[in-house]
Order: structure tokens, then C-alpha cells, then sequence
């Protein structure tokens, strides 16, 4: 048992990282490799080194954090969006190539039992086709 998680008040946290660089085609999620950070989050969040999957396994209200650096050598639009989450979509113009620079995002959400959190880079008319991430992390937080 996860003793921490009988305390309503304890903090339940997930933090997963990305330990190399990712070449990121549009339609496909980032890898998330290590989870660096579990705290109390036993049957509340899961996922699997080396997947992209988030799995909320209680409903609630979540606190979602994410962020990387990018590198593309296309023009165009770029899209990230928390697959299935409404709201979650962040969008930066691609003016120059190559273009490198960071994307951040910080929300609540509230999500029921089952969702899956994707970070997925979206493909769309107009849009830069690849990227190349770097220091991608993701950090889930119940509240």
C-alpha cells in the first residue's frame, strides 16, 4: 500500500522526462523515457517509461504541465495538443528556418477516469511537418 496516499491532504504527482532528443513527425506523441518524480500516485496516474501514455485512473481535477525546446527546418505552423483535451491546444508560427525555440503549458483540467494524456503534435494543412524536441517534460498533479 501506498502509505502516503491514505492522507487526503498528501500531494499525488507525476513527472516523466525525455532523455534524448526526439525527432517528432506531425499525427505522432512524444516519448516520455523516465519517470523522474511518483508521489502518491498509486491507482491515480500511471504510465510506462518509454510510451507516450498518461493514465488517469481517478477522476478529478489535474493540474497538466509541459514543456520543451524545438528545432525545425519547415515553414508553417506548429500544433501540440493533450490528445482528447479540450482546450489543451497551443500553436506557434514557424517563420524562419531552421527556427529553434520552447513550448510551454500550464492548465487545469478536469478529467474522469480513463482519460489518456498524449502530448501529440498535430498534423494539419499548413503545418510544419517535423521537428526535433529537446528536454521534453510532462508533470501531472491531482488536486
Amino acid at each position: 500500500m501506498d502509505y502516503c496516499c491514505c492522507f487526503k491532504t498528501s500531494t499525488k504527482i507525476l513527472k516523466s522526462v525525455a532523455l534524448r532528443e526526439q525527432p517528432i513527425m506531425a499525427g505522432y506523441s512524444v516519448i516520455f523515457d523516465e519517470n523522474v518524480i511518483e508521489t502518491c500516485t498509486k491507482n491515480i496516474i500511471s504510465h510506462i517509461p518509454g510510451t507516450s501514455e498518461f493514465i488517469i485512473n481517478k477522476c478529478g481535477f489535474y493540474e497538466v504541465i509541459y514543456k520543451f525546446n524545438y528545432t525545425t527546418n519547415n515553414l508553417g505552423i506548429i500544433t501540440f495538443m493533450l490528445d482528447n483535451i479540450p482546450g489543451s491546444r497551443i500553436v506557434v508560427q514557424a517563420t524562419t528556418t531552421p527556427q529553434t525555440g520552447y513550448i510551454a503549458m500550464t492548465d487545469v483540467f478536469m478529467l474522469p477516469a480513463g482519460s489518456v494524456i498524449d502530448l501529440h503534435f498535430v498534423s494539419h494543412f499548413g503545418t510544419s511537418d517535423s521537428l526535433l524536441i529537446s528536454d521534453a517534460e510532462i508533470t501531472i498533479k491531482k488536486l
